[in-house]
């Protein structure tokens, strides 16, 4: 049994921290923390990659809608091109 007055000596040999038991300093979880953060990065990066390429399809699906609604804007294409629909010509 450890006695009270012993429990920060034997937290210090265990590389614990004297405020908490959680082994944060160890190199294991150093290692961890570090592999997690470079999980976390990758994942960062293709979540902004594929924001990249939404917006991109986004932006040519406005021009083509651009190039496309430019000509026709008025109405007239349906008809013929300004023609009033029924008109007897």
């Amino acid at each position: 049994m450890i006695s009270r007055n012993s429990l920060p000596k034997y937290k210090a040999q265990l590389g614990i921290s004297k405020s908490s038991t959680f082994k944060r300093s160890t190199p294991a979880m150093v290692e961890m923390e570090a592999r997690l953060a470079e999980v976390r990065r990758v994942a960062a990066e293709e979540r902004a990659e594929e924001r990249r390429l939404a917006a991109e399809e986004r932006a040519e699906e406005r021009r083509l809608v651009e190039a496309i609604g430019g000509r026709g804007e008025g109405g007239g294409e349906a008809t013929g091109g300004g023609e009033v629909a029924g008109s007897v010509g």
